[in-house]
């Protein structure tokens, strides 16, 4: 009932400034114009902070995906193992994961880093994760789902 009355008072208001914008006197037409602007400027304000508030988001997904493969190669590394291929192939990805940890710390220090260049890091960071998903799995390690 009462989300009801909100909406009405919400449509009441929208169509009163909407009528005094387009067929108001001057006084009129300046308050509402001064209103429509105001809520031109909250909408771009909200929409940046979204932006911000997402890629910001993405960069700590991105951190705890590299957090999580650092731990699990920590793991593998302190495992004894005969096998030199799949040591030498983990070698080579622990460098890559270093490489892009650096990458990643330099954007989070730059915030002025083109939305180009992160996506970039993503697109490195998910084939990596891809690459370490199947050296896992060719070397018969099992990693638990959390």
């Amino acid at each position: 009932m009462i989300k009801n009355l909100i909406k009405i008072g919400v449509l009441l208001v929208a169509a009163v400034i909407g009528y005094n914008y387009f067929l108001g006197d001057a006084a009129e037409k300046e308050s509402s114009q001064k209103i429509v602007d105001g809520v031109k400027e909250i909408g771009k304000s909200v929409g940046g902070v979204i932006k911000s508030e997402t890629e910001k988001f993405s960069e700590g997904k991105l951190d705890r995906v590299l957090a999580k493969m650092s731990a699990v190669m920590a793991n593998i590394e302190a495992q004894p193992t005969e096998d030199t291929n799949l040591k030498e192939k983990l070698k080579e990805l622990m460098q890559e994961r270093d490489q892009l940890q650096k990458k990643v710390n330099s954007i989070q220090a730059e915030d002025k880093t083109e939305k180009r260049d992160r996506k970039d890091i993503r697109k490195e960071i998910q084939d990596l994760e891809e690459r370490f998903m199947a050296l896992l799995k060719s070397s018969g390690i099992q990693m638990l789902e959390e």
